[in-house]
């Protein structure tokens, strides 16, 4: 499971051939290694920082049946026979494990999730991390990234989780294979380890086999820890939206407002979006802005602003169908100035996953603060 470089065109187009013969001719994949190599047959570009392109990236992956995998009546690929590889929430037929090990982080006890110590494919320098999570450090001045399958069994994908730790001041790129539109999407940069992403309707972004592909891309060059990606889903039959958050309030704080409503109920409540804009809106669409992430597990949140005029705000409920309520009710306040830098440092635990159970230990020492407020359970 090492990293490699995609460099000379011609070099790859022969790798990806003699993979595909191999494949093809019954080749199983080592023992415990990712499920099958990736047809590198050409390269796309990576999205570009400050104007400036990254690199190139591999194209769509040619997706095989693995030696251990069996195919639906459809032709798709059975997520209970991919094991560990598939993305299977429920108990695991190759490693034993359970929900509670495997989909903690994921949306929905339904949804596809792998851990990221299972890479399909992968570049730069990269260690497994407490058994299930990736450790991934770029070179300088270079890209690493790591790519994941997760059978679907030809349900579309409608939303999109990570659970990533980053190093300070890192970012990374999220990409989503769409064999629609014959290219990658695009999603990023950001700086939350945590997204939950709603993917609009566009092209087709299974492949042949019905799996879907998730690359995560990044430059840093401290470690950057993946602990899995997961996906939601197509479920037609859900067409019902969460019912509308209400009781939305404003409150000017120093160097932003602070956002706070009553909270949705619903046991497929995916998070919520808020839009903002710089004068009254009552759609959507005449909003100037939305958050790309969904806010997920409070009901509650910061809004970092130096705007000296007022600014307005709505939310709306989002479940993991990506149906979306109507607007709450419209709030509007004006940040107050900043009261100064806010102590800086990093939190720091010594495991990044593992059973529930399990006791971790958090150190903040290094942000200097006199005293300290802890969310172990996302409610703000």
């Amino acid at each position: 499971m090492s990293g490699r470089s995609f460099t000379p065109l011609g070099a790859v187009l022969f790798l990806a051939f003699l993979v595909a013969l191999a494949l093809g001719c019954g080749g199983s994949a080592r023992e415990g290694g990712p499920p099958g190599e990736p047809d590198t047959v050409s390269s796309a570009p990576l999205p570009a920082e400050d104007g400036a392109e990254l690199g190139s990236f591999p194209a769509l992956p040619r997706d095989v049946v693995q030696p251990w995998e069996e195919l639906t009546e459809e032709g798709y690929v059975s997520a209970e026979s991919a094991g560990d590889f598939g993305g299977l929430t429920g108990l695991d037929p190759l490693s034993g494990k359970s929900a509670e090990t495997k989909g903690t982080s994921a949306i929905s006890p339904a949804s596809r999730y792998v851990v990221g110590a299972t890479p399909f494919d992968q570049k730069g320098t990269t260690a497994v991390v407490d058994g299930e999570a990736l450790s991934l450090v770029a070179a300088s001045g270079d890209t690493a990234w790591a790519v994941y399958r997760l059978v679907m069994e030809g349900k579309e994908p409608v939303m999109l989780t990570t659970d990533i730790n980053l190093p300070p001041g890192a970012s990374y790129w999220v990409g989503v294979a769409n064999y629609g539109l014959g290219r990658w999407e695009w999603l990023g940069p950001y700086a939350d380890g945590r997204l939950r992403l709603a993917l609009e309707p566009l092209g087709s972004r299974l492949s042949p086999l019905g799996n879907a592909f998730v690359a995560v891309v990044t430059q840093s060059t401290d470690p950057l820890t993946i602990v899995g990606v997961g996906l939601e889903q197509e479920e037609s039959a859900d067409t019902t939206a969460p019912a509308t958050p209400s009781g939305l309030t404003a409150t000017p704080v120093p160097g932003g407002v602070l956002l706070e409503w009553d909270p949705v109920g619903g046991l497929d409540l995916a998070g919520y979006r808020l839009y903002w804009s710089g004068g009254p809106f009552d759609s959507p669409s005449r909003a100037a802005a939305t958050t790309g992430s969904l806010i997920v597990g409070r009901s509650e949140y910061l809004f970092q602003s130096s705007s000296p005029t007022p600014l307005h705000f709505r939310v709306a409920a989002v479940d993991v169908q990506g149906n979306e309520s109507g607007l709450s009710d419209e709030a509007v306040a004006t940040p107050l100035p900043p009261a100064g830098d806010a102590p800086s440092g990093a939190l720091t635990v010594d495991r990044v996953a593992g059973l529930r159970g399990l006791t971790v230990n958090l150190d903040a020492s290094s942000l200097g603060g006199a005293s300290y407020d802890w969310d172990l359970d996302g409610d703000g």
